[in-house]
């Protein structure tokens, strides 16, 4: 208990404190407490108001930053080992929380705040061939009118060891998905259409999430985001399935339930043509990822050959 607090501590808590007034202004915020802040600084949903009732949906995540110091490093740790193919635990969090992850920038002067989407990140977890063994990057918000390019691939901007070998990479974050001042929140009108911007991203970056846990290869990113260019703009990332045993494993698994509707679906319509077509597909497909059930009211696909 000296009395005393180190000033930058103090300037950035006034940052998060400005950060959660201005969200506010969308919808739900819970901070997190500082001890637990482990790169996430608020829990958000979206408000959704109908008369006089509000109901929230759509949770995202935030990590808030002053505009000052719109950058943001992620260095690997002193005496960091790389593994091939393997994104490091200290960024490998970014693609495993369990809800979208947006960046905030405050603006305590003009008391606004920017919100950029990261999908670009995602190039960095499935282009391995384009932005292959990652252990360092840079996230570059666009925070000027200069660049008016859309959004592509993390540039390589250096190497971070040499054996095995792997790379910094700095990731473009294009504009923000949505921008207000304190000023701008007594408009409904302008707060509606920016959370029909956010909400967007929202249900991308969700679907993104699904795509990790089936195992797919895939991805949307958004490629553009400034409303007088026709944004937000969603591009697609996608290549074929590993060929390795528990990859396709993994997939099988996930599609086998989607399917299993879609052939029940096929058979109250006659379509014995597309049963037919099925039947070698689920073939591929672990049997225990089908209810039995499913399995009996479907003779045409699961019978024994």
């Amino acid at each position: 208990m000296s009395g005393k607090r180190v000033f930058t501590w103090q300037e950035a808590d006034r940052i998060e404190y400005l950060a959660n007034f201005l969200l506010s202004a969308l919808g739900l915020v819970t901070p997190v407490p500082r001890p637990d802040d482990n790169g996430v600084d608020f829990h958000c949903s979206l408000a959704n108001q109908e008369g006089s009732l509000v109901t929230y949906g759509f949770p995202f995540l935030v990590q808030a930053r002053s505009m000052v110091k719109p950058v943001v490093s992620l260095r690997a740790p002193r005496k960091y080992r790389h593994q091939k193919q393997v994104i490091p635990d200290h960024l490998s969090w970014l693609f495993h929380q369990e809800l979208p992850l947006f960046l905030a920038l405050v603006d305590r002067e003009a008391i606004a705040i920017h919100l950029y989407s990261l999908s670009p990140t995602w190039f960095l977890f499935h282009d391995r061939e384009n932005c292959p063994d990652c252990s360092a990057l840079t996230l570059v918000p666009r925070t000027d009118e200069s660049n008016d390019g859309k959004v592509g691939p993390p540039k390589r901007t250096g190497q971070v060891t040499s054996s095995p070998e792997s790379f910094d990479y700095e990731v473009d974050l294009g504009y923000p998905v949505v921008s207000f001042s304190a000023e701008e929140t007594a408009v409904r009108q302008t707060l509606a259409k920016h959370k029909e911007s956010l909400s967007s991203c929202i249900t991308s970056e969700l679907e993104n999430l699904v795509f990790l846990r089936a195992g797919l290869p895939q991805f949307r990113w958004l490629s553009e985001a400034r409303e007088d260019k026709g944004g937000p703009v969603m591009h697609t990332f996608c290549q074929e399935a590993p060929r390795g045993a528990k990859d396709l494993r993994s997939i099988y698994s996930f599609l086998g339930p989607s399917l299993a509707t879609l052939a029940l679906r096929y058979k109250e319509d006659g379509r014995a043509d597309l049963l037919k077509g099925l039947r070698a597909l689920f073939s591929e497909i672990p049997a225990e990822t089908i209810p039995p059930q499913v399995r009996q009211a479907l003779p045409e696909v699961f019978r024994k050959r």
